[in-house]
């Protein structure tokens, strides 16, 4: 087992690189790195001044971000900019959307599809 794939302490589950990480999200290693350096993405950790992940995090980060749009997606779906569409959801007046817990920055809020083709077939 490479040094960098034994477990953390206080745990079974072998630690994963950036990668390997990447390959099992279907991410680029340089997306993933972004992603990690804007506070989005799955929790990682820091071993002897390397980045890894659990794979147990990794399904988690996967399940939750499954299918979810970004405000620029959900905006392209309806037709509108992002602008505007970030500003119906500042006065409460577009589609439903959720924030992932441990998301930062920019890209915390996601929309269901369903949620807001909705929003959009009432209007």
């Amino acid at each position: 087992m490479r040094p960098e794939n034994t477990p953390q302490e206080g745990s079974s589950e072998p630690l994963l690189t950036v990668d390997e990480a990447a390959a099992i999200v279907g991410l680029s290693p340089f997306t993933l790195d972004g992603y990690r350096a804007q506070g989005r993405g799955p929790e990682h950790r820091s071993v002897d001044g390397r980045v890894a992940y659990r794979r147990s995090d990794l399904e988690a980060w996967i399940a939750e971000t499954d299918g979810l749009l970004t405000t620029a997606e959900a905006a392209k779906l309806v037709g509108f900019s992002e602008s505007h569409f970030r500003n119906l959801r500042t006065y409460g007046t577009g589609p439903a959307f959720i924030k992932l817990k441990g998301q930062r920055g920019p890209h915390r809020v996601f929309y269901r599809p369903n949620d807001v083709i909705a929003w959009r077939d009432a209007r």
